[in-house]
């Protein structure tokens, strides 16, 4: 399948299936010469979330947590766990709380990962300093939840591969990127009081989605 490119806000809104055979897609990242690892496994609200108000660096970590990076509503969540540095981080078992991402150019590996946030997207990309690219491969069998945001939320580009799959379950979209969403691969089953799928700004009709292989299948409002 050609690449699919569609301009101005897409939005899904009946149940339908994409197939995508053949994947021809350059992505630029600033430099990750050096790539972090990190991991969340089985972390429960009781011994990983804290709220973005109190939270403090993981030992290591010296960015900027989510209590200073902005007072946007999105940011007012339970926090399991903050990536503060670039590279290639892995989030397995089971998440209470938001994965927020506030490093500029991140790899987010799902492995088998099951994340729910009951007060805030259940993956948020934010940074400050400039344009995010947010990467979120999917390995096994996961699923996002979130029961008042969006399931996964890129600040600008955001681009989902891997050769796992993922039920995302979201108050409003399913994926919601502020800029370009690309689809390189992955099986992705989506139920979104909203959108299904959005890219880029409602308003301003900047993003693109980009549809390069993969199974999808959408249920939204």
């Amino acid at each position: 399948m050609n690449l699919e490119t569609m301009t101005e806000g897409i939005i899904m809104k009946k149940i339908y299936a994409i197939t995508g055979i053949l994947l021809i897609l350059a992505v630029a990242l600033s430099g990750c010469s050096l790539v972090k690892t990190s991991t969340v496994s089985d972390g429960t609200a009781e011994n990983v979330s804290q709220s973005a108000a109190d939270k403090s660096p993981a030992a290591g970590d010296t960015d900027t947590t989510a209590a200073d990076t902005s007072s946007e509503e999105e940011l007012i969540a339970t926090v399991a766990q903050t990536i503060t540095t670039n590279g290639t981080h892995t989030i397995t078992g089971t998440v209470n709380g938001q994965i927020l991402v506030i490093a500029e150019d991140v790899t987010l590996i799902l492995d088998s990962a099951t994340i729910n946030c009951s007060d805030g997207a259940g993956i948020l990309g934010y940074y400050e300093g400039g344009k995010q690219n947010l990467t979120v491969e999917l390995s096994g069998a996961c699923s996002v939840t979130s029961a008042v945001n969006h399931g996964i939320q890129g600040k600008d580009n955001l681009i989902i591969s891997g050769d796992g799959a993922v039920d995302i379950t979201a108050a409003k979209d399913g994926l919601h990127a502020g800029d370009d969403l690309t689809v390189e691969s992955s099986t992705l089953r989506i139920t979104a009081d909203d959108d299904g799928i959005q890219a880029g700004n409602e308003t301003d009709g900047t993003g693109l989605l980009l549809v390069g292989g993969g199974d999808i299948t959408v249920s939204a409002g």
